[in-house]
């Protein structure tokens, strides 16, 4: 499993032509506005699972977190232990989703698309 962890916001986002990338580690800057624009470049160019480590921890900010892209919002008063733990608990699911047929959607794939309709209203 290969792992990026972006901490600048200035970043010229060509520098990352990994094709090999599992998970997009995002640690915050704290300027709210800078660090769901850095979410919503890095959704634009990766389609994997984007993690924003962040020290806001406001509900406004964890949801345009996640209308950003981001896939998991996590405090950045996280221990170093849970924090192996989650990303643990992502790469599992990676893998899970690997072994399943091409043919078969991934588990969750219903239940996102209720959550979409949800939030978003009909989609």
């Amino acid at each position: 499993m290969a792992v990026l962890h972006v901490s600048e916001l200035d970043l010229s986002l060509g520098q990352f032509e990994h094709t090999d990338l599992d998970i997009v580690l995002v640690e915050a800057s704290g300027i709210a506005r800078d660090d769901i624009d850095l979410c919503y470049r890095l959704r634009q160019r990766f389609d994997i699972p984007l993690m924003l480590i962040t020290k806001n921890v406001t509900e406004d900010f964890a949801v345009a977190a996640y209308k950003a892209g981001v896939d998991e919002c996590i405090s950045g008063h996280i221990s170093t232990d849970l924090l192996r733990a989650k990303v643990g608990a992502c790469i599992r699911w990676i893998e899970r989703v690997r072994r399943q047929p091409e043919s078969e959607p991934p588990s969750h794939a219903v239940g996102h698309r209720a959550l979409r309709m949800t939030a978003n209203g009909a989609q």
